[in-house]
Order: C-alpha cells, then sequence, then structure tokens
C-alpha cells in the first residue's frame, strides 16, 4: 500500500477519526468525547488512486489524481453528500461537517498554532467578512490569539507559537472531578501568554 500524505496530513487524520473515535469512547466506556485537533499547518490536496490511461502506452497504470472542486463525498452510512466547494481548504471543512454529522456527541476543537507570518494568510483564509477580518487581526496582535466559529470546528482557536513553547505541567488523579480539572488547567496555562477569555473558552468545551 501506497500512502501519499501530505506535510501536514490534517485531512487524512480526520478522516480516521471515524474508527478511533467509537472505539476510544467503546474502550474507554464514555457517554461524550472531547475531540482536540492540533496543528501548525493546513492540509494538503487530497489524492486518490485510479487508472491512467495514455495513448502511447499499452497497458493502463494505476496513477492518482487530485480531488478537485468538482468533487463529492457520499457517506454510505447516513446517506449525506456534500461538495467540497471552490476553494482547496474546504475539503477541512467538509471533513469535520461530516464529522459532526456522525459524532453529534463530540465536541470538535481545533488548535492552529501560529507565528507572526502565518497569522495574516490564515484569519484571511479563515473569516468570511472584510469587519471579522479586522477584529480579529486586532485581537491577535493584542493577545496573540484568538478564537473562530465558521471554520468546521465547534471552535477553532488560534494560538501564537510564542505562547505555547513555555513548559507547564499538567497533572490530575485519574477520578478528579470537573472541577479538578478546571483547576490542573488553569494552573498549567496560567505562566502562558495567552488570552484569559480564550482559556477560559477552551476550559468551558472540555469540563
Amino acid at each position: 500500500v501506497v500512502w501519499g500524505l501530505s506535510g501536514t496530513p490534517l485531512n487524512e487524520s480526520l478522516i480516521s477519526l471515524h474508527q478511533i473515535l467509537p472505539k476510544f469512547k467503546q474502550e474507554n466506556k464514555l457517554q461524550k468525547v472531547q475531540c482536540v485537533v492540533l496543528t501548525d499547518g493546513e492540509a494538503g490536496l487530497m489524492k486518490y488512486h485510479c487508472e491512467v490511461f495514455r495513448s502511447w502506452d499499452k497497458e493502463p497504470y494505476l496513477g492518482y489524481r487530485t480531488i478537485g472542486n468538482n468533487s463529492f463525498l457520499r457517506d454510505r452510512k447516513t446517506g449525506n453528500v456534500y461538495s467540497f466547494g471552490q476553494d482547496w481548504n474546504c475539503i477541512t471543512k467538509t471533513l469535520l461537517e461530516n464529522l459532526k454529522d456522525n459524532f453529534s456527541d463530540v465536541n470538535f476543537i481545533g488548535i492552529r498554532v501560529l507565528n507572526n507570518r502565518d497569522a495574516f494568510n490564515f484569519i484571511r483564509m479563515n473569516t468570511n467578512k472584510i469587519s471579522e477580518y479586522e477584529k480579529t487581526m486586532v485581537r491577535w496582535k493584542k493577545e496573540k490569539a484568538f478564537s473562530l466559529s465558521n471554520s468546521g470546528y465547534d471552535s477553532y482557536f488560534g494560538v501564537s507559537s510564542t505562547a505555547l513553547s513555555q513548559n507547564a505541567e499538567f497533572e490530575v488523579a485519574e477520578c478528579a472531578t470537573k472541577t479538578q480539572i478546571k483547576s490542573a488547567f488553569v494552573k498549567s496555562l496560567r505562566s502562558k501568554k495567552m488570552n484569559k477569555k480564550i482559556l477560559n473558552e477552551f476550559i468551558g468545551f472540555i469540563v
């Protein structure tokens, strides 16, 4: 088997969650799951294998093509059909939409680690209105962190790579309560250069 993964195999990882999530939930006997996706880059274009016919060859060969904007995703389990849209980054959003349709009891939280050079393009790509873009850019320049709600995830956090570079321990007992877990998160992240509102929003999802 040949795997054609990109430099950041984000889309392939999202597809694998269809098997990982139910197995994780069953093995740990959980009623609700929080799925946190941490990435430092955007997904590459996805490819699929197919037979390629060329007029000068006697036999076809197994090659590949890239999924384009005329492609659709059909979920045989739910019967839903999704269009991948016009932009290359729409594939990730579509895969997340499909995951949320299959796992309605799971919160999908994205964390995108950014440096100053990447922040401009990332925010522009994930905001629909100029006013939203400008507001998010102001927040980034001031706080080095922000959250978006229209990027496929239940919430998509942009966080400065500098803020995450500081070491902090996070330890809780196996039978810890929600209050103890929240307290441990606050303690471990207190030393990081992250906005309090962002931390509270993140903690609100997982406890």
